[in-house]
């Protein structure tokens, strides 16, 4: 189902986008669409592998080094 006003937002959007940009949006778009999850059952044989300890340390690095966005990247 598809949201009607976040669809005209982002077409909004993607007038402002080059060609080459357009693209990779596109393609973007069909990864996310192709991207299914694991039912949660399935984890449960993970439960409790790692200590609180090494979760809160995999918890930091994603915080310090994978939520910055780099805005001169492009």
């Amino acid at each position: 189902m598809s949201d009607p006003a976040i669809k005209a937002k982002l077409m909004e959007q993607i007038e402002y986008l080059s060609p080459e940009f357009q693209m990779q949006l596109l393609n973007f778009a069909r990864k996310l669409a192709g991207i299914k999850g694991t039912p949660g059952k399935d984890l449960l044989p993970f439960a409790g592998i790692m200590t609180l300890e090494e979760s809160q340390e995999i918890s930091r690095v994603i915080e310090e080094d994978c939520e910055k966005v780099e805005m001169n990247e492009w």
